[in-house]
């Protein structure tokens, strides 16, 4: 470990806190991208299980900063998604809508199926 590492460490920390959110790699900050860029090798260390102590307790300090990088994260939240409408349609549901139903598990898929800013055909 080095002084550099350290020294990252100490800045995401105090980001994260100060700001509440993680350095993202699309940041108009250079010195921010850094740190995601950062960020996500230290998570790539966890998995490999390189990590070293001392970064690792440090870290501590951050609720979820072994979290999922936000693509995963995503990806994921798309795939349950898609099983629960297969559920539904596996249940007898016609396809659900997403105009005209307040609540439930119908408008909730009926959302996320629903195309944003689509028209119908002239």
């Amino acid at each position: 470990m080095t002084a550099l590492e350290l020294e990252r460490m100490h800045q995401l920390v105090a980001l994260v806190q100060e700001t509440g959110h993680y350095p993202s790699r699309t940041a108009d900050s250079t010195w921010e991208r850094t740190l995601a860029v950062w960020l996500q090798r230290r998570r790539g260390d966890t998995q490999a299980g390189t990590f070293a102590p001392a970064i690792r307790e440090g870290l501590e300090v951050l609720p979820g900063w072994e979290g999922k990088p936000r693509a995963e994260a995503d990806e994921d939240r798309w795939q349950e998604r898609l099983a629960a409408l297969v559920g539904y349609r596996a249940a007898g549901n016609d396809w659900p809508r997403h105009k005209g139903v307040i609540t439930g598990e119908e408008h909730e898929l009926g959302v996320w199926l629903h195309p944003r800013g689509s028209r119908p055909a002239a």
